[in-house]
């Protein structure tokens, strides 16, 4: 009952051709990224400022292989991004909840975005909520290391040992875990991203509920719920967001991630087996 329900909202206007040429994937104009902080900066131009950062390689990641590269936006992540600006040209704030296989790139896809917002706008909070202790230490040093290694990094936005990211700008950026005095209770928190909904301890239900009331009903901001399937989950709120979602008759859309989309997924092609009895 206390998934937020829709909405009737007018609409943006539509993209600019740049902008729809760059969402294409065609070639667009060159990456510029601007000096943060900025003022007055509308959701789809941050979210192609956005796009423009990763893609002029500012933004630093530890790939699955180990080392040090450039984030590449892979084809979830560039769905996810799309999905966003769908939503935000279309004048609604973003709101998706996310029923994916594991590790497909949302986590680290969000702790980019929830990094660039906090550093390129002023008097924002962004919280990203995880289901362990140990995972969000996890999370937290993703965003640490993009901080470490962009090299357009604000001086006073050094991480501090309490996993966050804070800016003179007013701006932070934090990290925490559910069921910890319900995080996000008690403030305005712009931008939310949760991940593993269904295996957070406590009261799920209740803290879902207090992090609804926490995140404004403006055109910037977001509320991102992720997870993969967990059965031994007996709350059922990530699944109602899902149902709901899907259904169109809530304020998030789901945004569905099969476990094969991603190619690193797929085993090598077995020869040609010929033809096969429905028992083989």
């Amino acid at each position: 009952k206390f998934v937020p329900k829709l909405r009737k909202r007018a609409a943006r206007p539509a993209a600019t051709p740049e902008a729809i040429k760059q969402v294409a994937g065609a070639i667009g104009l060159p990456p510029v990224v601007s000096d943060c902080p900025v003022d007055g900066e509308d959701m789809p131009t941050f979210l192609m400022a956005f796009l423009n950062w990763v893609q002029a390689g500012l933004c630093k990641i530890r790939p699955k292989s180990g080392g040090l590269v450039p984030l590449v936006l892979n084809s979830v992540q560039r769905r996810l991004w799309k999905e966003m600006f769908r939503q935000a040209e279309a004048g609604r704030p973003i709101r998706i909840v996310v029923p994916k296989g594991r590790q497909v790139g949302i986590t680290t896809f969000m702790q980019a975005l929830q990094y660039f917002v906090t550093k390129r706008w002023r008097h924002q909070q962004a919280l990203t909520i995880a289901h362990s202790d140990e995972r969000t230490r996890n999370i937290f040093l993703i965003s640490k290391r993009i901080y470490a290694q962009d090299t357009k990094k604000i001086d006073d936005d050094a991480p501090k040992n309490r996993k966050e990211i804070s800016y003179a700008h007013d701006s932070i950026f934090k990290t925490a875990t559910a069921g910890a005095a319900h995080a996000g209770s008690g403030a305005t928190v712009n931008f939310v991203h949760c991940t593993e909904v269904p295996r957070w301890p406590g009261n799920i239900r209740e803290q879902m509920a207090t992090l609804t009331e926490s995140v404004p009903d403006h055109l910037n901001s977001w509320f991102v719920i992720e997870a993969s399937p967990n059965w031994a989950d007996t709350s059922s709120v990530f699944e109602n967001y899902c149902r709901a979602g899907a259904a169109g008759t809530s304020e998030f859309t789901c945004f569905f991630v099969p476990w094969f989309e991603l190619p690193e997924y797929a085993l090598v092609k077995f020869p040609a087996l010929g033809v096969l009895d429905d028992y083989e």
